[in-house]
């Protein structure tokens, strides 16, 4: 893509001149903001969930050419940023949205849309606003190189530039000026604010080649990143040089570098990054052992952090309980911080350690700090409530959610379960008017028609998700039912073998598909096989009593 026309440079004096070679495409700012990708503490379930989804997300961008269409890859970057919980994991939804419009300007204004969007979430946030600012300064390929700004796009990005307070992001802020001509203007100069302040005598050489590294990365030249972060490394002792480069290294799959780097700062931010790396890196052990001295910090957000991440990666249950507890406790000490996700997290982990009457009294009490915890408790009163109540409260909770992704997937998964057919089809059609998007629901609309005697409809939607190759067990699982009632048995035995393949939590749907596994086996003639199949079914589920009674069915054969 094309920068618009920056100025005229017989136009600016000598001071500028000097201060604005990052200027070219806002260097400085944009550094900040992409170096910060995945800059949040692996304390929380739902952060794991979310850059597991991102790598999903960046194998889809990888196989959809030809295949997606706009409007999808657009749906799916909607769908992530939905799950984006943080500034940082909004940078790296925003980071990709870039990249795709770099290639195709179908994308720039979808990019340009998100980019704003997150900086009004985010009105504080200066790698937000210089991402924002960027996002209106570029053009298609197709347009001139000396195309105007629009004037609404100039005012927005001054607006932009007018957040850049902090001393590192003065180059990005001038950066802006010069690219939307305000320099060459001198009522525009003049009306710039605090415009003293956005001309440092001089600007370190160090800064340019940390400018040059982030364009290597921008420009996916990891290899030359790489190496032009390891020379700096040699020939300085900047903090600001050993911090880009345990980001970079974190960033881009190299955690236990990382962790070393971390470890020349003593303090207690740095502290807990190092652990974050050193968990990467399966080094768990260590991390534990930093973990364990942030839970004694005076600082609430690094002790619940650590004593959450204490309790998840340990074994043996009463330790769980012993974290959990101090976690809550120190949650009593500092109500303001159990509104973090995190701390919803630890609050919702011990919550499933009790009873569902005493998870529900625990919970009760905290249920306006944060959604899910809401969530949690119909989850566990659905175990003690009937069907019809539980469908209203879950409709109470959608209405007071309706763009929270996470009610909808919980709600349809207990309106199939019931096998409620008029709630999923209005939960769908709710879906669609608040724009919720998601391979989940793609495959309960896919799933639906089956509900509703409509085989053909169900397997044309089963096999365009099997066709983009991002499907979950379910998929195979439904098409193989569908297969089955056709009497295809052999390609309904794939299908079902394909499910197995695809992670499947509940040991109970596990050994569902063992079980229906043996039925195709049994018609194609080959008990055998169908018993070994049946008798893993009742190592997954040794309740399973329609699988324990065929069993003894063909063992009498």
């Amino acid at each position: 893509m094309k920068k618009k026309a920056l100025f005229k440079k017989d136009s600016l004096n000598a001071a500028i001149a000097a201060g604005l070679v990052v200027g070219l495409i806002v260097l400085s700012g944009l550094g900040i903001a992409y170096s910060t990708e995945r800059n949040l503490t692996r304390s929380a379930k739902n952060d794991e969930r979310f850059f597991q989804a991102l790598q999903t997300f960046d194998v889809f961008l990888e196989n959809a050419q030809g295949i997606a269409s706009v409007n999808q890859i657009n749906r799916a970057f909607d769908t992530l940023e939905k799950k984006a919980l943080s500034i940082e994991s909004l940078l790296s939804v925003l980071k990709r949205r870039r990249a795709i419009a770099q290639k195709d300007a179908h994308f720039l204004i979808a990019y340009q849309k998100s980019a704003q969007k997150a900086a009004a979430r985010y009105p504080a946030s200066e790698p937000l606003a210089v991402t924002a600012a960027e996002s209106l300064l570029v053009l298609p390929d197709n347009a001139r190189a000396d195309t105007p700004i629009a004037a609404d796009d100039a005012e927005k990005a001054r607006s932009y530039a007018s957040r850049l307070l902090g001393t590192r992001y003065k180059p990005a802020a001038l950066s802006i000026y010069v690219l939307l001509g305000d320099m060459n203007d001198p009522v525009r100069a003049s009306q710039i604010p605090d415009k003293e302040s956005l001309f440092p005598e001089t600007i370190p050489q160090e800064r340019f080649a940390l400018d040059d590294a982030i364009l290597q990365i921008l420009g996916g030249d990891f290899s030359a990143a790489t190496a032009r972060v390891n020379e700096l490394l040699k020939t300085s002792t900047s903090p600001d040089v050993r911090n880009f480069a345990a980001q970079f290294f974190y960033d881009y799959g190299k955690p236990l570098q990382a962790a070393q780097l971390f470890a020349q700062s003593s303090d207690e931010a740095s502290i807990i990054r190092q652990a974050d790396a050193l968990y990467l890196s399966d080094n768990t052990a260590s991390a534990r052992s930093f973990w364990t001295m942030l839970s004694t910090s005076e600082n609430t957000a690094y002790k619940v952090k650590s004593l959450y991440n204490l309790a998840a990666t340990e074994t043996d249950p009463q330790k769980i309980i012993s974290f959990l507890e101090r976690l809550s406790a120190a949650l009593q000490q500092r109500p303001d911080d159990r509104t973090a996700p995190y701390a919803a997290y630890g609050v919702i982990t011990y919550s499933r350690l009790l009873p569902p009457e005493e998870a529900v009294a625990y919970l009760e009490p905290q249920h306006a700090l944060h959604p899910l915890i809401e969530l949690e408790i119909l989850r566990r009163e659905q175990e003690l409530w009937t069907a019809e109540k539980t469908i209203a409260q879950s409709w109470i909770l959608l209405n007071k959610y309706p763009t929270d992704e996470r009610f909808y997937e919980w709600s349809i998964w207990l309106f199939n379960l019931l096998r409620r057919t008029e709630e999923t089809q209005l939960l769908i059609k709710n879906a669609a008017y608040n724009n919720i998007t998601g391979t989940w629901l793609d495959v309960y609309k896919a799933i639906f028609p089956i509900s509703i005697g409509d085989l053909d409809e169900s397997y044309e939607q089963l096999q365009l998700i099997l066709y983009d190759n991002h499907y979950s067990y379910a998929v195979a699982a439904n098409l193989a039912r569908i297969m089955e009632a056709r009497h295809n048995t052999a390609d309904a035995l794939a299908c079902y073998e394909n499910a197995l393949l695809r992670e499947i939590k509940s040991k109970e749907n596990a050994a569902r598909i063992q079980y229906r596994i043996s039925r195709c086996l049994h018609l194609l003639g080959r008990d055998e096989e169908s018993k070994t199949a049946l008798e893993q079914a009742l190592v997954l589920n040794p309740d399973y009593l329609a699988a324990r009674a065929e069993l003894k069915r063909l063992e009498s054969l």
